[in-house]
């Protein structure tokens, strides 16, 4: 068990499901905003050793990196995570925590990338639905989002 003592906050923390390679015997995850969502708790995103709970890499050196209420996804060699504010899809590799992209996908991701055949597919959108016109979260859910597809380069469907 992982202590989380080092990663949570106010209104923050580890708020969504963790990816696990079993190969490599690590978890990633990504970890919300805090008090402030405009300026998060850093760092974000994390690497775990599976068995000690050991950090291996965390994205302390990046800026600007976002919060994200989604879960973690991976793939071999590559973490995928989302981010609230600004609407992008970041991809890390997996030894290191090097960011490898930054992909505009839309508005704030709130679900995990799911990868297919090297196609990295994910849905943009938060919000709840309330039935109440009026409220901020009913709102934001009924705005029209695309579903963005991603090629992974170097798998058999990528072209």
């Amino acid at each position: 068990m992982v202590n989380q003592g080092g990663f949570r906050g106010g209104i923050g923390g580890i708020i969504a499901t963790a990816a696990v390679d079993k190969k490599t015997g690590r978890i990633y995850f990504s970890t919300a905003s805090g008090f402030d969502p405009f300026n998060p708790q850093r760092p974000t995103v994390h690497a775990l050793d599976k068995n000690t709970g050991e950090v291996l890499w965390q994205n302390t050196l990046e800026e600007s990196a976002d919060a994200s209420f989604a879960p973690t996804s991976a793939i071999p060699g590559v973490v995928f995570v989302g981010s609230v504010l600004d609407g992008l899809l970041r991809a890390y590799e997996a030894a290191t925590g090097k960011k490898l992209a930054s992909i505009p996908v839309g508005f704030s991701l709130a679900s995990a990338p799911a990868i297919v055949d090297g196609i990295v597919i994910v849905g943009a959108g938060v919000g709840e639905r309330t039935g109440d016109s009026s409220d901020p979260s009913d709102i934001a859910s009924r705005i029209p989002q695309n579903v963005t597809a991603l090629c992974v380069p170097g798998t058999p469907h990528c072209k």
